[in-house]
């Protein structure tokens, strides 16, 4: 198992407390304490079986993810490392990007009639919110860029920023 790139929990399980998932990583050595973790909106099965697109296993399109979070930071970073040190902490309370299973918009109106599995993607939505190990709410896209802000998540992003006066203009943030 130490080839684990992404932890998947469960929003139910996510409410009633990650503690034993953290723990079982942090307790097991072949494991990696760097592997990115999500919390699935719904059921984490869901997302392990599923066929995303052209994608078998889904599992690469998590994989996939991290570099899209990078760019359009609308949610944390969110390793297992850094979820048990904020649990152990006094006063930290863990963060996790959410994940969900969308409808591709991007898809032709051709492709949208074949298979119905195939017209799935998977999406960051955001970003859970704790206290403890239990979670406790959540956060939108945009509000989750301004926390990666802050917690100095963000190297390079792509920003819409609405004017009044039509023109355009790019702003690069280092």
């Amino acid at each position: 198992m130490g080839h684990n790139d992404v932890v998947i929990i469960g929003e139910a399980l996510a409410k009633e407390g990650i503690i034993p998932v953290v723990d079982y990583f942090m307790h097991n050595p072949e494991l990696r304490m760097k592997a990115a973790v999500v919390i699935a909106k719904g059921d984490a099965k869901d997302y392990i079986i599923s066929k995303i697109g052209m994608e078998n296993p889904s599992g690469v399109s998590f994989v996939l993810l991290e570099g899209y979070r990078q760019i359009t930071v609308e949610t944390v970073q969110s390793r297992m490392l850094e979820i048990s040190s904020a649990l152990k902490s006094e006063y930290g309370n863990p963060m996790i990007s959410e994940v969900k299973i969308k409808k591709d918009s991007m898809l032709s109106e051709s492709d949208k009639q074949t298979d119905e599995k195939y017209n799935e993607t998977i999406a960051l939505e955001g970003t859970a919110v704790f206290k403890k190990d239990k979670m406790v709410g959540s956060l939108t896209p945009e509000e989750s860029r301004g926390i990666a802000w802050i917690l100095n998540q963000t190297q390079n992003t792509v920003s819409f920023i609405h004017c009044f006066v039509p023109m355009v203009f790019f702003l690069e943030w280092k």
